[in-house]
């Protein structure tokens, strides 16, 4: 008989034991509605709705309470300019382990018109497991108190979230104070969360531990989307590998790690032998990012790696429960818990690993481009274990985070958090934009502060606090999740990566009007500068010489045919694709093909064999459609405009004007990432994406990290920008006019 070592205790009782009960802490979901944020109108994380009737406001009463400053209030109020719906909502994460979970409020009513406030236990972000009551708010003198419970033993744990909602719809008002909730009789924020570091003794691991955490997260991913009964969705995979690394951690030998892992896997369930089933991939696939060698490790017993090729002849295949096919044939990632929990900006070693196990094997099972990430995956998983495993604070965890998704180079697998941000929170009163290791003032948020720092447009500042912006660009460029250097520069100048931090001065050495001078300079909240953003540029214009020009990031679907009307006389049309087009490729290329052209091949992941990919049966064409209403071709020059804020839909988009006979490219390189996204989320409520197809030209030459093709290559320049002038477009006018026609 075999007995399952992770599974010794029952889950419940596992659970309950790392769970461990702590001092009262100040509850993060404003339960007594005391946090009011006068500026956003807001008790957040509660919030009003703006679906139905918007004739009510929601707003703090401290005249009328039942305890503490405020109560909330929800009145009638038709002509308010502040109005919302009659609802006031508050979802709750359920981070603590219980078998029953309480609740109270108080509330009172004037009117006749009776009020809900109703309370829905889900196990699932989608609520289709749940259970639920409600409570009918009457007309009374008084404050009332209700009280109710959930049997929460009857979901496993996690849950997923408690959601309360107070509906109003009369014509007086609602009001509500002092809600409760109880973890088995107990004030549910002097529980800690399930996620929360307890007692941790961090210490360096060993070599054998960091071989054995590795090996643990290979398997564990393995399983995940192999394993039939796993990838069915028929355990809790992510509490499986809680208890499991413990005992990974502190195998005595690689014999007993290797009996408790084949002991873990027996008893997932029985796997049928497929007698016409073979481990071989299909000769049909693209094999490159298949990598299973891990299997043969030495630290892995014979009996072991026996065992995972069984699995790996006898796999679980089509989508599973944590890999479905997405909109256009990439990964859609589902059901993974996202634990937006208390403490999930630094969770215990468990949940840290956790969150590195889940991203990785993501990248390895589904990543078109895992081939040309510019290193080995395998020892980026390596590099992390001990990165997470002994990261000591939130700041540690976080960067650790940032950077592991970084590590892809993929534009799309950008991911903000709040922690790193912090530390870069302080801003100039100007954007300075890399360019060949310095920055230029490219925009001013505010004219008044920086005319006292004495910055304007075309200012160049050499170096941050005595340090160059090659060096800055060198230590930050960790933090972009970028394909290439101009993706990367793009993100760390946007980001303020390079002149933000958290004290209020920096000294800056700035280059104006040919003189060099180091300068304190005053760095303030971006609040502080009231900046709205304006969008001068037109939708579309003739230019002189009879030259056409839009602005592929305002132009809609339903103006493409008028446009073309307006401009199918002219010498030329510049398309500019520096921003992110409206899906209209497709109809304006309608116009300027005579017949369907392929412009772009795609890859899609292998659901049968994951790892692998094929490439799609369809190859990607624009051009006219059966039915296409157009009423002529459109003969003038073709011109596009394309630099690192091209990314994804825009790059795709310039394929399809590149399949133009003649179409000329001008600007830079574009940010490398195309290919439709797969939304990934980590324990803490982290979200990042992944490109989930492979997008190729024709001729099987990739965009990826690389761009979209490039004829002329034209970037700005200081002197440009202090003039105000656009060097891309006049390049392209230029070259225009240049030709006979």
């Amino acid at each position: 008989m075999n007995v399952h070592p992770f599974k010794c205790l029952p889950l419940f009782l596992f659970i309950l034991l790392i769970a461990q009960t702590s001092t009262s802490q100040e509850s993060p979901w404003n339960l007594g509605l005391e946090q009011y944020n006068s500026q956003n109108q807001t008790f957040s994380p509660w919030y009003k709705t703006f679906f139905f009737k918007k004739e009510y406001q929601v707003l703090p009463d401290s005249s009328t309470r039942q305890e503490g400053r405020y109560s909330v209030r929800i009145r009638y109020a038709p002509e308010s300019p502040d109005r919302a719906d009659g609802q006031f909502v508050n979802s709750i994460p359920i981070d603590v382990p219980c078998k029953k979970l309480g609740f109270s409020f108080y509330a009172k009513l004037k009117g006749e018109t009776t009020g809900v406030v109703s309370f829905l236990l889900s196990k699932d972000r989608g609520e289709k497991k749940y259970e639920s009551t409600s409570f009918k708010i009457q007309d009374t003198t008084g404050w009332v108190l209700y009280t109710g419970e959930f049997d929460a033993s009857k979901f496993s744990f996690p849950l997923d979230h408690l959601r309360i909602t107070a509906v109003y719809g009369g014509t007086e008002s609602m009001w509500l104070d002092n809600f409760t909730l109880l973890a088995d009789g107990k004030p549910i924020q002097e529980v800690s969360s399930f996620c929360k570091p307890v007692n941790e003794n961090i210490q360096p691991l060993s070599q054998d531990q960091v071989t054995r955490l590795a090996l643990l997260g290979q398997i564990w991913g393995f399983l995940k989307y192999y394993h039939p009964e796993v990838a069915k969705g028929n355990t809790n995979w992510d509490f499986e590998l809680i208890r499991a690394i413990p005992v990974a951690k502190n195998a005595a030998s690689n014999a007993a790690f290797s009996d408790s892992l084949l002991s873990w896997i027996n008893g997932l369930g029985p796997v049928e032998a497929c007698r016409n089933c073979t481990a071989d991939i299909p000769k049909d696939l693209l094999t490159y990012n298949i990598d299973l060698a891990w299997m043969k490790d030495q630290h892995l017993s014979t009996a072991l790696q026996h065992k995972l090729q069984f699995l790996l002849a006898n796999r679980h295949k089509g989508p599973g429960h944590y890999a479905n096919i997405g909109n256009a044939g990439q990964v859609s990632f589902i059901n993974e818990q996202e634990y937006w929990w208390r403490n999930g900006h630094y969770p215990n070693e468990h949940f840290r690993l956790l969150t590195l196990y889940r991203y990785w094997n993501m990248i390895q099972y589904f990543s078109p481009y895992k081939n040309i990430i510019g290193r080995n995956w395998n020892e980026v998983l390596y590099e992390y274990i001990p990165r997470m495993a002994t990261a000591r604070d939130s700041l540690s965890y976080n960067t650790a985070v940032l950077q592991l998704i970084s590590s892809v180079n993929d534009s799309h697998a950008y991911s903000y958090n709040a922690v790193v941000a912090k530390q870069y929170n302080m801003y100039l009163p100007v954007l300075a934009y890399p360019m060949d290791e310095k920055l230029v003032v490219t925009t001013i948020y505010n004219d008044s502060l920086a005319a006292l720092a004495g910055l304007q447009k075309g200012d160049i500042i050499e170096k941050v606090n005595g340090r160059t912006i090659k060096e800055l660009i060198e230590e930050r460029k960790i933090f972009a999740g970028a394909s290439n250097q101009m993706a990367t520069l793009r993100f760390l100048g946007s980001g303020n990566y390079l002149t933000g931090g958290t004290e209020p001065t920096v000294q800056l050495t700035i280059r104006k009007n040919g003189a060099t001078f180091t300068r304190q300079v005053q760095r303030y909240p971006f609040a502080a500068f009231n900046y709205q953003y304006k969008n001068n540029s037109s939708l579309h214009k003739i230019l002189p010489g009879n030259i056409g020009y839009v602005n592929m990031g305002l132009l809609e679907k339903t103006q493409v045919d008028s446009l073309m009307q307006v401009l199918k006389d002219t010498r030329a049309i510049i398309f500019d694709i520096r921003n992110y087009p409206r899906g209209t490729m497709n109809a304006i290329t309608a116009y300027l093909h005579e017949k369907p052209v392929t412009f772009a091949r795609i890859t899609q992941p292998d659901f049968d064999y994951p790892g692998a990919f094929r490439w799609a049966k369809f190859d990607n064409s624009c051009g006219p459609t059966p039915g296409n209403k157009r009423t002529f071709v459109y003969t003038g020059k073709i011109i596009i405009l394309v630099n690192e804020y091209s990314q994804s839909h825009a790059e795709w988009t310039a394929m399809g004007f590149q399949s133009v006979p003649g179409c000329v490219t001008f600007g830079s390189q574009t940010s490398g990432a195309d290919g439709n996204v797969a939304r990934i989320v980590l324990p803490g409520g982290y979200v990042t994406n992944l490109t989930g197809l492979g997008v190729f030209y024709p001729d099987n030459s990739p965009t990826q990290r690389q761009g979209v093709r490039i004829d002329k290559i034209v970037r700005p320049t200081p002197a440009g920008i202090t003039a105000g002038s656009d060097e891309v477009l006049d390049a392209a006018l230029e070259y225009v006019n240049s030709v006979k026609n």
